[in-house]
C-alpha cells in the first residue's frame, strides 16, 4: 500500500509540474498581439527609412504573393522568402530616390489556432495614390524568432 500511494504522489506532482511548465511556456492573446505589433511596427520604421535592414523581419521560408493590376488586367507574383529579401534589397535605393513610402490604416490583429497572428490592414501608396488591401501572417520561424511569415497585397500600376 505504502508503494502505491508513492507511485500516486509522484505522479500528482509529475501533472502539477507539467501543467505549471505549460502555464509558464504558454503566451496569452495579448502577448501575441504585442510580439505581432511590435514586429509590424519595426517593419514600418525601417521601410520608411528605406533601412535595408527591414529584410531581416522576413523569415527566409516566407511565403510572398502580390497582384498587380495595370490597365485593368491582374496578374499575381510570387515570391519566397530569401527571392523577396534580395528583391526588396536591390530596389531599396531606387524607392528612397523616389520617396516610396506606404501608410497603414485600420490595422487589425487576430491570433491564428497555431499562436500565429493574422495583420490586416488598408495599405495607401504615397507613389502611385491608391489604397489596396494588405494582411501578412507573422510568428515564430523555424528559429523561434518572430518574423514575416506570409505576406499578400497588391500592386496598381
Amino acid at each position: 500500500m505504502k508503494k502505491f500511494s508513492t507511485v500516486i504522489i509522484l505522479m500528482l506532482l509529475t501533472a502539477m509540474f507539467v501543467s505549471a511548465c505549460s502555464k509558464s511556456n504558454s503566451e496569452s492573446n495579448e502577448q501575441l498581439i504585442e510580439k505581432a505589433e511590435s514586429l509590424f511596427n519595426e517593419e514600418r520604421s525601417l521601410s520608411d527609412k528605406f533601412d535595408e535592414d527591414v529584410v531581416k523581419l522576413y523569415s527566409d521560408e516566407a511565403e510572398i504573393k502580390f497582384v498587380i493590376i495595370q490597365s485593368g488586367k491582374k496578374q499575381e507574383m510570387k515570391y519566397g522568402g530569401k527571392e523577396f529579401k534580395e528583391m526588396v534589397a536591390r530596389s531599396m535605393s531606387l524607392a528612397k530616390e523616389r520617396n516610396d513610402k506606404d501608410v497603414y490604416s485600420d490595422v487589425k490583429y487576430e491570433v491564428l489556432e497555431d499562436k500565429r497572428v493574422k495583420i490586416t490592414a488598408n495599405r495607401y501608396s504615397n507613389l502611385y495614390k491608391y489604397d489596396s488591401p494588405f494582411s501578412c501572417i507573422v510568428g515564430p520561424d523555424t528559429n523561434g524568432e518572430w518574423k514575416f511569415l506570409k505576406v499578400d497585397f497588391e500592386m496598381h500600376r
